[in-house]
């Protein structure tokens, strides 16, 4: 089980039923996979910082169901899976990263919009 992120390079949404058609849009063109955009690029270059994970075990103390976190950018969008458990405390802070970039950050789960940033719980 995991928790799954998109977040993508390109205008705001001006809802959360327009941010799901436009994730499915983005992955059908990002697949077969084409090369991300350099937003997305020092996106994933901060999220690595962020969890550089350990020597010998990339995975260790990071919240990534998979890796490496490049193959989960293509084009426009990056989408990828979150271990259940760390999603409470990691959702918040890829949205600040993902929103100090100017990215959009859609939460397929609820569904709705999290950037600009707010906490699951306020509306």
């Amino acid at each position: 089980m995991g928790y799954y992120i998109n977040v993508w390079d390109g205008a705001r949404p001006a809802s959360s039923l327009e941010a799901a058609k436009i994730e499915q849009r983005l992955y059908r063109e990002a697949h077969p996979r084409v090369e991300p955009t350099e937003t997305l690029r020092d996106f994933v270059a901060a999220l690595k910082r962020e969890w550089p994970g350990l020597p010998g075990d990339p995975m260790a103390g990071t919240p990534w169901k998979y890796l490496p976190l490049e193959g989960e950018a293509a084009g426009s969008l990056f989408d990828t899976v979150l271990t259940f458990g760390s999603a409470a405390t990691a959702v918040p802070r890829i949205a600040r990263i993902a929103e100090e970039r100017g990215l959009v950050f859609f939460d397929p789960q609820l569904p709705k919009l999290r950037v600009p940033f707010k906490a699951a719980w306020e509306r």
